[in-house]
């Protein structure tokens, strides 16, 4: 029997590729504040997305967004056991998960949704941009684990670049001091236009490190407050990346030595009888419910044969089709934890394979 359970939510998306869609993950506490922190952690989030819609798209577009999203959010009360949540909303349709697994904060706003792109974001919590802002000059790192690699901007990153371009109500300033934060403005200003076009290369949360004065200003003119992910207060532009790792965010990072702890866990459980390899396989125990953690390769997708669409497989339970995306949704509603690994990491395993929670 053909299995339908998304079936309805993919016809709504694709009908909806022209109006925003918005997805959100928020991590849980675990203490006694948690209902109280997230109430504020949600009224924070539809502030930040009210202001990012009003940007970009018309106003009926986006109240029927942030009517959506206050209707999912109002009276939330999560598992006791569940450590983040993800929630999607677009102007016809609503899905709200709860999640094992710890995530970053995290708001994207874009047309159209896939559960594999949300949750490469937000579990693949090692890689991530980092920006560092002074008063004078900005750098921008890529940063993959514990690997700090220096992206081009695109814009000049030193303010002295700006400061004989500027306005000419600038030059007439008789206070040099109003001069310097108009100057710095500008310089801010191309700063995040910079790293919007690098965005579209890198879609990565962004952890921005800046004095307090700095900090506050570029968020307060920033155009993209959806992709910041966290500010960190002081002056670390001489800092090396081991000391730049020590004051980032740690939830979810992945071990120092990832490729060394997947083939131990891959070992075992293939010798407890525990290990699913292949689209087939790994459909059939995550249809099963039998899914503790899933592996796939970050491009992983399907060929495509013939009187089938992409990214479907026929599994050995009673002939069912499942998508990747649904594969995903299973193991995340099961309890089970997502993890992306390079091209060709899980070659030998049919480059996807599952960790099963018993024998079958």
């Amino acid at each position: 029997m053909k299995h339908l359970a998304f079936e309805e939510e993919k016809s709504i998306i694709a009908a909806a590729e022209d109006f925003p869609c918005l997805t959100v993950t928020l991590p849980l506490a675990a203490d006694f504040s948690r209902q109280q922190g997230l109430e504020h952690q949600l009224n924070s989030v539809k502030a930040r997305v009210k202001k990012a819609l009003a940007a970009t798209y018309p106003s009926p577009q986006s109240e029927q967004i942030l009517h959506r999203f206050g209707d999912l959010a109002h009276n939330l009360h999560p598992p006791g056991d569940r450590k983040g949540m993800l929630i999607f909303v677009s102007p016809h349709f609503a899905k709200l998960l709860f999640l094992h697994s710890e995530v970053n904060p995290r708001i994207v706003i874009n047309h159209n949704f896939e559960i594999r792109d949300l949750t490469g974001e937000q579990l693949s919590a090692g890689e991530s941009l980092l920006l560092l802002l002074s008063a004078e000059n900005a750098i921008l790192y890529h940063r993959k684990y514990d690997e700090f690699t220096v992206l081009d901007l695109g814009v000049p990153s030193h303010i002295a670049a700006y400061k004989n371009d500027a306005p000419e109500k600038v030059a007439n300033f008789s206070d040099p001091g109003k001069r310097r934060e108009v100057v710095l403005e500008k310089f801010l200003r191309h700063i995040d236009q910079g790293l919007g076009e690098v965005l579209k290369a890198y879609k990565l949360p962004v952890h921005i490190i800046a004095t307090p004065k700095v900090a506050g200003l570029f968020k307060k003119i920033s155009r993209r407050p959806e992709s910041i992910s966290s500010y960190r207060h002081g002056n670390y532009m001489d800092a090396a990346p081991a000391e730049l790792s020590r004051i980032l965010p740690e939830e979810g990072l992945l071990p120092a030595n990832p490729a060394k702890e997947l083939q131990e866990e891959l070992e075992t459980a293939a010798n407890e009888k525990k290990l699913a390899c292949g689209f087939a396989e790994v459909s059939a125990a995550a249809l099963h419910k039998n899914a503790r953690l899933l592996l796939l390769e970050d491009d992983f997708s399907l060929p495509v044969q013939p009187g089938k669409a992409e990214n479907v497989a026929t599994t050995d339970d009673e002939g069912a089709e499942l998508t990747i995306d649904e594969v995903i949704e299973k193991v995340i509603s099961c309890g089970g934890d997502i993890r992306f690994v390079a091209h060709d990491a899980l070659k030998e395993f049919g480059h996807i394979a599952l960790v099963q929670y018993y024998h079958e």
